[in-house]
């Protein structure tokens, strides 16, 4: 295997490549990460990775001349598997296995592994704007919102995918519920959630389940389970985020104040062109009478308070259209109205990343 100090910066620079980009920084705390993550012999195996899925004779016709036979490789990647830095499925019987991103991928994958030292890597990269540039200004975006049951009554034209129950309906098994790594790392900085009752917030389904499993971070739900937590989740203020397709292999239930997708949002003065939603909240400012519930509900931070109007002021491309305003609105001067223009996501995650990777050749 390859010994040389610059493996690091190899890996780095092949996951920039990538459907998903991983920019150097100045400082370098990119390397630092990966570091923490892949120890080089698995950094080396990286190379070998797309975004798409592959065989292992796929991968190892790639790593020709890196010195390491076939059973070796298989026996390195399903290793790698549990330690969340790379993903795999089932395809007709045999283990395909692909890269992953630092977010939503390898980052995620570090649940069952996270120290201090990574935590404090990860906070200095994320608020670098080259990581916030490569995560957020991609053709499609990675993440999309599905409202709020109670914010969709009376809104016509809702489409299957933008409504809860029917996700999970269609969502294929296995189902997990894990804890969410934000509110995880929150906790191991003295931070509890202001919001989310437990860590048991995030449901992942079919793959990304059967990681789950595997990695041994998430527990086998059935549908029933999964839409009781997910409307807890809900009534508790929090925004849910499937991965932006028809298919979602995941759904986060986010908040300000612990997500990590959010909060690289707030950076951006109109999240709603880097998000993905079919909604917009629209408020009637006869029926308020002032009570500010809506803008302690926003979690994008589209709503503030106008104390010389005592009244609420939604930002123009702020909303993201998740409905928690309308639901906690005690006077219900808040609805929820549909875009004029229906965003159909991908069909499955593939997809989604071949949309990305080709916006990126593109530029």
């Amino acid at each position: 295997m390859n010994d040389r100090g610059d493996i690091y910066r190899e890996l780095q620079q092949h996951l920039d490549r990538q459907a998903v980009g991983f920019p150097a920084t100045e400082s370098g705390v990119e390397l630092r990460l990966l570091e923490r993550c892949f120890d080089p012999a698995e950094a080396e195996i990286a190379l070998g990775l797309s975004y798409r899925y592959e065989t292992v004779d796929a991968i190892f016709e790639r790593l020709v001349g890196r010195g390491l036979a076939k059973d070796e490789l298989a026996a390195a990647l399903n290793a790698m598997v549990p330690k969340g830095i790379i993903g795999f499925k089932e395809l007709g019987g045999e283990r395909s296995y692909r890269s992953w991103p630092l977010s939503i991928g390898f980052w995620e994958g570090q649940l069952g592994r996270l120290t201090p030292e990574l935590l404090a890597d990860f906070r200095e990269y994320s608020a670098n704007l080259t990581f916030g540039a490569a995560f957020l200004s991609s053709a499609r975006p990675q993440m999309r919102t599905i409202p709020v049951e109670a914010s969709l009554d009376g809104v016509g034209g809702v489409e299957p995918f933008d409504r809860l129950e029917t996700i999970l309906e269609r969502a294929p098994e296995p189902i997990t519920v894990t804890d969410c790594i934000c509110r995880k790392a929150r906790a191991m900085e003295g931070q509890d959630c202001r919001r989310a009752s437990g860590l048991q917030t995030c449901l992942s389904f079919g793959d990304t389940a059967a990681f789950c499993l595997e990695a041994r971070t998430g527990r086998e739900i059935d549908r029933d389970e999964a839409l009781t937590i997910l409307r807890r989740n809900q009534r508790e203020g929090l925004v849910l985020q499937p991965s932006n397709t028809l298919e979602p292999e995941f759904i986060c239930s986010c908040c300000a104040c612990c997500c990590g997708i959010l909060e690289i949002a707030h950076r951006y003065p109109r999240p709603v062109e880097i998000w993905a939603t079919n909604f917009h909240a629209a408020i009637e400012e006869d029926a308020c009478d002032g009570c500010g519930t809506c803008a302690e509900a926003c979690q994008a931070r589209a709503i503030k308070w106008i104390d010389a109007t005592a009244s609420p002021r939604l930002t123009e491309g702020r909303c993201i259209g998740c409905g928690q305003c309308v639901a906690s609105c005690p006077e219900g001067a808040i609805r929820l109205e549909a875009n004029p223009e229906v965003v159909v996501p991908p069909a499955t995650t593939d997809e989604l990343l071949e949309l990305l990777m080709a916006g990126r050749t593109r530029r």
